[in-house]
């Protein structure tokens, strides 16, 4: 190994590289991206590598698990945490879809399905804009997995979810 094992929290740490190909895994990664395969299997994985903390890419991964119920919603400030992850765009068209009782609606309806776990397979920010784009791997409960589609718009308040959609189930 190139890089020693590292302990952390009374967990030890190796580097992927190493571990996956001692189980014969190729490992690709272009920029932030990590590309797993074990051909001879039919084995494919595609994973964001994690952003440095305190980042604008971090603020964003932390803004999805909230989303998903991964993180602690109550940071947020206000009665309506999870209204308050969107952007006011967002809750804009939002209110014009549902009416003016929106904000509770969401909050009423939050969840419903139980998420299992997330995986973000690519972002992109661009900080100039202020916006940014994800794609998250979802594995809800029962086994069902999903590709969303995450547009985050950056606001003085911070980011915010400005749109969502299905890749693919």
């Amino acid at each position: 190994m190139e890089v020693a094992p590292v302990a952390v929290a009374g967990r030890t740490f190796v580097p992927l590289r190493f571990v996956a190909e001692a189980f014969g895994v190729w490992v690709e990664s272009q920029g932030r991206t990590v590309t797993l395969q074990k051909p001879q299997e039919k084995l494919h994985a595609v994973m964001a590598i994690p952003p440095a903390e305190g980042s604008h890419l971090a603020k964003i991964w932390l803004q999805i698990a909230r989303f998903y119920d991964l993180a602690d919603v109550e940071q947020m400030a206000g009665a309506l945490p999870h209204w308050n992850l969107y952007s006011d765009a967002q809750k804009a068209r939002i209110i014009a879809e549902v009416g003016s009782d929106a904000p509770t609606v969401v909050e009423a309806h939050w969840g419903g399905r139980g998420v299992g776990g997330i995986r973000i397979i690519s972002n992109e920010l661009d900080l100039n804009a202020g916006r940014a784009q994800l794609d998250v791997l979802v594995k809800w409960e029962g086994d069902e997995v999903s590709v969303e589609r995450f547009g985050m718009a950056l606001q003085r308040t911070g980011w915010r979810v400005d749109s969502r959609s299905t890749v693919s189930e």
